[in-house]
């Protein structure tokens, strides 16, 4: 989705749209009620920070998901990962942020945000 030029995830779009905000803090996130990323139901959309959706994450029993694709050394992010990774950091998140949000390392989400593959420079 586009929003006066910048590109914005669905969710994120729905829920400016539906608070008629032109745009929302990078430091914030909208996280789901519902559990379910692809959805776009302003009632279940709320903003927190990222240590929000962390602790909403354990609260929930989350901490340890599998949903997940598999590969031989365990998880790894799925594409609809790698296109909110990509999404939120063209808007300004923070590596560290993204990290805490996947659960993987800041330099493997500078590595995606990026385009790159593993190794690459």
């Amino acid at each position: 989705m586009w929003n006066d030029g910048t590109q914005v995830s669905a969710h994120r779009y729905a829920y400016m749209r539906w608070h008629n905000l032109g745009t929302i803090a990078p430091r914030l996130q909208v996280m789901h009620r519902c559990d379910n990323r692809r959805c776009v139901n302003p009632f279940h959309l709320e903003l927190g920070t990222a240590r929000d959706n962390i602790r909403d994450k354990h609260a929930k029993g989350r901490a340890h998901d599998q949903s997940g694709e598999r590969n031989n050394s365990g998880f790894r992010l799925t594409a609809a990962d790698v296109d909110e990774i990509r999404a939120r950091r063209a808007q300004g998140e923070s590596l560290a942020s993204l990290s805490a949000s996947f659960g993987v390392s800041e330099g493997h989400v500078s590595v995606v945000a990026r385009g790159l593959k593993r190794g690459a420079k």
